[in-house]
């Protein structure tokens, strides 16, 4: 990252102490923190478990569980699904994504036609504040740039669902394509693709978009996981502000208790750190003037 100033809660916060989204602290962070001015700012953020909330379904599993799949579909992807035992090691690093693409393509599933069922069938809530957040951004014309390592036709479909789609919004992630005539999945794209594990690599990916909004100097980045922080990654940009999103123990299995999350977030490079699977991103839109 690229950055001659950084928006930091340290100047504000104790180096291990959280924000929750709890009211009382919000006055703290508006008054310590400079505020992001709209014109001057682009976004970037995850999607799952960060636009929504925590514990809603999330995009591998509306393709790789949904009862709408084929039986054939949500048997295979049955392992991949299970994080209660390790994985042998060749699904190690971005072998797991690679290993999903393969079945998909196998089974020619989702056709097109069945996308919008899958989406609408699933659980995947919105985060309280994400619909005025992006709405919000949509109507001040800040580009948004949502970077997963899901399934860009699930997360658009999404949004449209939720009336939140807009020409602000950009999604980079793994895309499926299908055949013109049958509608039958034929490839996902890119090759390798894009996964948790190399999202340093969004800035290249995007180049020719974050060259349309060079001109803006503030970065807001989102996410849920402290690997969401790579995105920030050869972003040339002046200021940045990082918030993350720490949901709650159910949703990590056997990862360390929130407390201990909370801690290693404002350690690897969040300044504000909002906890709870159904913290609000309202704070996020004070932030902004």
């Amino acid at each position: 990252m690229l950055i001659a100033e950084r928006l930091t809660a340290a100047s504000f916060l104790a180096t291990t102490a959280l924000l929750s989204c709890r009211a009382r602290h919000r006055s703290t962070l508006l008054r310590q923190s400079q505020k992001l001015s709209p014109s001057d700012l682009i976004v970037i953020a995850d999607f799952d478990l960060t636009l929504t909330c925590g514990g809603s379904t999330q995009c591998h599993d509306v393709l790789g569980s949904s009862p709408l799949q084929p039986a054939g579909v949500r048997a295979a992807f049955e392992p991949l699904l299970d994080f209660t035992t390790p994985f042998p090691p060749e699904l190690d690093g971005n072998g797991w994504w690679v290993r999903a693409n393969e079945i998909l393509l196998a089974h020619g599933a989702p056709r097109q036609d069945a996308l919008r069922g899958l989406v609408t069938d699933a659980e995947m809530e919105p985060r309280p504040g994400a619909a005025a957040l992006l709405g919000r951004l949509a109507r001040d014309g800040v580009p948004v740039l949502v970077v997963s390592a899901g399934f860009a036709d699930v997360i658009e479909e999404w949004l449209r669902l939720h009336g939140l789609a807009s020409p602000n919004v950009r999604v980079s992630s793994n895309r499926l394509r299908w055949d013109d005539g049958t509608g039958t999945m034929r490839a996902v794209e890119p090759s390798p693709p894009v996964t948790s594990l190399n999202k340093e690599q969004t800035a290249a990916r995007n180049a020719e978009w974050l060259a349309q909004h060079a001109a803006r100097r503030s970065l807001l980045v989102l996410g849920d996981r402290c690997s969401d922080l790579a995105v920030a990654q050869g972003v040339d940009c002046e200021r940045c502000l990082a918030v993350g999103l720490v949901n709650d123990q159910a949703e990590y299995g056997d990862a360390p208790s929130a407390e201990a999350r909370c801690a290693e977030y404002a350690r690897c490079g969040f300044d504000v750190v909002l906890r709870g699977s159904r913290a609000s991103l309202e704070p996020v839109l004070e932030l902004i003037q």
